[in-house]
């Protein structure tokens, strides 16, 4: 296979995989170009209702042709089983293997665990029953279990989705060297994946004949210097409920001079926060925006976080660069923006991925649960350095 098509269930997904496999651009609307290449696609499914995000899962097999990796949640949140269900499994060879070993995500005997743990132990599925099995979050889809001992041509073919088991990143290239040739084939995983994706066309193909590039560090030497070389106020849009994000931006604050702008669930209407935000832009403070308390449905705080972002932004202050942490609340503010393609720059660290809009602004995107204490405090440095605002050569 010369061409790399990606279809992700949200942006900051998405704009991992961008990253780790060399592309050097995401798309966030249409189709993509045909032929040989690396497509990046936001299919924005996530937090869709089912019907409607298998619908637009098929739709854009229609248009795009053939998917090879469709990105999902390495915890199983959101559409998996709609994913599934939109590559025709019962026509073709589906491998599906959400593992992220790096991150303490295993498959074991078919089910998902994080540091050995079941996913029901996690504050990520507080609110939810989680699925049991692989098999339970495919529904009624058939499957068959295999490992590195057992993945071979014969195993992965149609009738049946092939769950992967995967203790390690080496499973993983096992998996791809053992199918990667097999005709029509699907996979669908989550980062660890698509890095043995990207392990097995650097060894395989040819630079000069690869679809993309390398994947760059955000300290990577670029091509050429922007004419913005200076580094803009960085607005911090909080939009994930992961534990982790209280620590940091408690780490955040005692590295930078940082204005914290809370949200109640009782007093959602943004109008009132715009000029809080507003004013520490522009006495150039690190600046955070989130919403704090329960009982609010996750569309209406990505909503709520979007149109507090979108009337500063018109507000006239110098444009901020933008973090963008939870890849809905991410997808909702670029929406709200009329930002639909973004330059991939860079990795800060796994996950949190260095892009440039087309008017020059910096944008990291990070899934919410990615990150140690000090990752916010990295991104702000990250764009602060000089070298955030060079961009590749056109």
């Amino acid at each position: 296979m010369t061409g790399l098509r990606v279809h992700a269930d949200d942006l900051s997904g998405a704009a991992e995989v961008a990253a780790l496999l060399g592309a050097t651009a995401l798309r966030l609307s249409g189709p993509g170009p045909r032929g040989d290449g690396l497509t990046v696609l936001d299919l924005d499914t996530r937090v869709l209702p089912e019907a409607a995000a298998e619908a637009r899962a098929r739709e854009a097999l229609t248009v795009d042709g053939e998917v090879f990796l469709t990105k999902i949640d390495s915890l199983l949140r959101g559409n998996v089983a709609a994913h599934v269900r939109a590559l025709d499994p019962a026509r073709h060879p589906v491998v599906f293997a959400p593992a992220l070993p790096a991150a303490g995500r295993t498959v074991a005997d078919g089910v998902a665990l994080v540091n050995g743990r079941p996913l029901s132990a996690l504050p990520a599925w507080a609110s939810g029953p989680a699925p049991a099995s692989i098999a339970d979050a495919l529904g009624n889809l058939p499957v068959r279990l295999a490992g590195p001992t057992t993945v071979t041509r014969d195993v992965v073919e149609p009738g049946a989705v092939t769950v992967y088991d995967t203790a390690t990143d080496e499973d993983l290239d096992h998996l791809i060297e053992a199918t990667w040739d097999i005709p029509g084939i699907r996979y669908v995983g989550a980062g660890g994946l698509a890095a043995a994706l990207a392990r097995h066309r650097t060894t395989t193909q040819p630079e000069s004949t690869r679809p993309g590039g390398a994947s760059r560090s955000a300290g990577a030497e670029p091509a050429h210097q922007s004419a913005d070389e200076a580094p803009r106020p960085v607005l911090f849009v909080v939009g994930t409920t992961e534990p982790t994000a209280l620590d940091q931006l408690d780490q955040l604050a005692s590295s930078v001079d940082t204005t914290h702008v809370t949200i109640p669930t009782d007093d959602l209407a943004p109008t009132p926060y715009v000029d809080a935000v507003a004013a520490s832009l522009r006495a150039r403070r690190g600046t955070t925006l989130r919403v704090t308390g329960s009982g609010v449905a996750g569309d209406t705080v990505a909503a709520t976080l979007a149109a507090v972002t979108a009337e500063v932004v018109a507000s006239g202050i110098e444009q901020p660069d933008l973090v963008l942490t939870g890849g809905h609340t991410a997808r909702v503010v670029l929406d709200a923006l009329g930002i639909s393609r973004l330059t991939v720059l860079g990795e800060v660290h796994h996950g949190a991925v260095l892009l440039a809009a087309p008017d020059g602004r910096r944008i990291v995107t990070r899934p919410g649960s990615f990150g140690d204490r000090t990752s916010f405090a990295a991104i702000h440095a990250a764009l602060r350095s000089p070298l955030s605002r060079k961009v590749p050569a056109s």
